[in-house]
């Protein structure tokens, strides 16, 4: 396994590996490839894939993580008042035009001063199965990728979901 950032043609079959148990709005669920596409552009998230590569693409993604910083008032107003599917409040905003996700600049000046808060959209398994050595492998894999590239940075606070069997068994 090995990992590297997403590309465009990665996105279809991330989409498919969300966990089924994550809720998000019809809107959502037809802009996310879009927001995400939007995302990847402005590079104002990570998106890692953990792959396979004896295995050709797409049916080489076995897992894939993403991430954001967001802003202060955001993280603060969910820790204050939480609200279930993070990721679905995070992508209605951006829909909406209040996009809490900080762009490039404001995550320098945010690393430089007063640190940052991170949330975690989405990590999505091929195979759910824990006693399953792919899964393993790729859960390894993700979590080495996760420390490579969020390294460097100052947390204030790191929020996440568990979604459905496969995250709380992890």
């Amino acid at each position: 396994m090995r990992y590297r950032i997403a590309t465009p043609s990665d996105l279809p079959t991330c989409q498919q590996l969300l966990d089924s148990s994550f809720r998000m709005s019809t809107a959502v669920r037809g802009g996310l490839i879009g927001l995400w596409t939007r995302l990847l552009t402005e590079h104002a998230m990570t998106f890692s894939i953990i792959e396979d590569p004896s295995r050709p693409h797409p049916d080489s993604i076995e897992a894939f993580g993403v991430s954001v910083f967001v802003t202060d008032t955001f993280a603060e107003r969910c820790r204050t008042r939480p609200r279930p599917y993070l990721s679905a409040l995070v992508y209605e905003e951006m829909l909406a035009g209040r996009s809490p996700v900080l762009s490039i600049p404001k995550i320098c000046a945010g690393n430089t001063f007063g640190g940052l808060h991170l949330v975690v959209l989405h990590f999505g398994l091929r195979e759910p199965d824990m006693t399953n050595e792919r899964t393993r492998r790729a859960l390894q894999c993700g979590s080495a990728a996760f420390y490579f590239f969020h390294a460097g940075y100052r947390f204030n606070a790191l929020l996440n979901e568990v979604y459905g069997t496969q995250h709380k068994q992890y």
